[in-house]
């Protein structure tokens, strides 16, 4: 594992994206007081990757960048939700939840801010002034 983002969560475990390397595509979790990881890998059927960016939501729920906007892992089922950013090719980089539950992510290289409403999906973006 190639470990750049990493978070924890109010149980006390440690997740983490796993940008480069292989298998690429993946979020960890490590459990400290079990001292062990369990994995997360992301269908083959979703755009590759994962960036290096995480962030935890209020209900548990993991949001990591992609190259195409985000995705949202439900650790108890497994279960990836990919949301692709409204404007292509703007490299994510950056995530944050708010207390909405919204996940906002950077997209550097178009001067844009996406958007993903946590209780309906929908997918937004802010214009920035270069």
């Amino acid at each position: 594992m190639q470990a750049h983002g990493l978070v924890g969560d109010p149980q006390g475990n440690v997740w983490a994206t796993n940008s480069t390397g292989a298998p690429d595509g993946m979020i960890y979790k490590f459990d400290p007081k079990a001292e062990k990881f369990q994995t997360f890998p992301k269908p083959s059927s979703m755009t590759p990757g994962i960036g290096p960016s995480i962030a935890i939501d209020s209900k548990g729920n993991l949001w990591a960048v992609e190259d195409s906007g985000v995705v949202r892992l439900n650790p108890a089922t497994g279960e990836y939700t990919e949301y692709k950013a409204v404007t292509k090719g703007g490299d994510p980089y950056g995530i944050t939840v708010d207390a909405e539950d919204n996940a906002w992510f950077a997209q550097i290289a178009n001067d844009r801010l996406g958007v993903v409403n946590g209780r309906t999906g929908k997918i937004g973006e802010v214009v920035l002034s270069p």
